[in-house]
């Protein structure tokens, strides 16, 4: 029996929301319990249909409340439902910014149909999805030759499996002291690792091994 995955979509274009709504119901496996037009409407719409992914538009424009900010409401809410942005933005303001806050993914609105139904299928699943061209701007931004967004075997730097977890939890915008309480160590030693990490990684700072993360995630 296929898995149901509930969707909701936050887009300030009611005709946008539409045509995702056509793409999308095309999957059986996929359906959009709400549409949002402005992000005061999204904490009521996520308190009652709980969804397993967030469609969500960066530019909203008429709200009070940022696309940005509507991606930290839903993480306090429903830390389980996973943010897949879709934008017709993919410059690196735009596509760092969401990294920053730990979205699970980051799509095109030109994205083809069956691209989108994947992208959903995939955050849904517990993976991170970057359409190409963001991908494009996160290897540009921490000048790294081009290379698929996969696991290469050969470029993890020997990390130890403790470093991956730490660098996962990174890549999830945990702090040190958010670390260090999830791994039950101490504080001291959670550097001691993320110091390694930028070492061994060739990288300057945290949202560099947020980018390295996502772009060389092992895969399962």
């Amino acid at each position: 029996m296929t898995t149901q995955i509930n969707i909701l979509i936050v887009d300030d274009h009611p005709i946008a929301a539409d045509g995702l709504i056509s793409y999308l119901e095309t999957a059986d496996d996929i359906v959009v319990r709400n549409t949002c037009t402005r992000g005061e409407e999204v904490n009521a719409a996520i308190t009652e249909y709980q969804p397993d992914v967030v469609l969500l538009d960066l530019e909203l424009d008429g709200s009070q409340i940022s696309g940005l900010e509507v991606a930290e409401m839903i993480q306090q809410l429903s830390p389980q439902t996973k943010i897949l942005v879709i934008s017709a933005f993919a410059d690196q303001r735009h596509v760092l910014d969401a990294l920053n806050i730990g979205v699970d993914g980051y799509v095109l609105k030109t994205s083809a149909r069956l691209d989108l139904i994947e992208a959903v299928r995939r955050v849904a699943a517990g993976h991170n999805i970057f359409d190409p061209r963001v991908t494009k701007i996160l290897q540009m931004f921490i000048n790294k030759p081009e290379s698929p967004v996969s696991h290469d075997e050969n470029n993890d730097a020997d990390l130890t499996s403790r470093e991956w977890d730490v660098l996962t939890l990174i890549a999830n915008n945990l702090s040190n002291e958010e670390i260090a309480n999830e791994l039950t160590v101490a504080v001291g030693t959670v550097k001691t690792h993320v110091s390694n990490i930028l070492r061994k990684l060739s990288l300057k700072n945290r949202q560099e091994a947020q980018v390295w993360f996502h772009l060389n995630q092992p895969t399962t």
